[in-house]
């Protein structure tokens, strides 16, 4: 199991149910900008 990529992308993913839709867009983005969790959801946040 690889928890190095693997968990940073799962905080990242957390951040997006965390209170805080900001934090989830832009950390999202700055993972990963094309293989987004949700880029429509991104897309309503901006």
């Amino acid at each position: 199991m690889i928890a190095s990529n693997r968990q940073m992308r799962t905080i990242s993913i957390r951040s997006c149910f965390d209170p805080s839709p900001p934090d989830c867009v832009s950390v999202l983005l700055t993972e990963q900008p094309k293989n987004t969790v949700h880029p429509k959801e991104i897309g309503a946040q901006e």
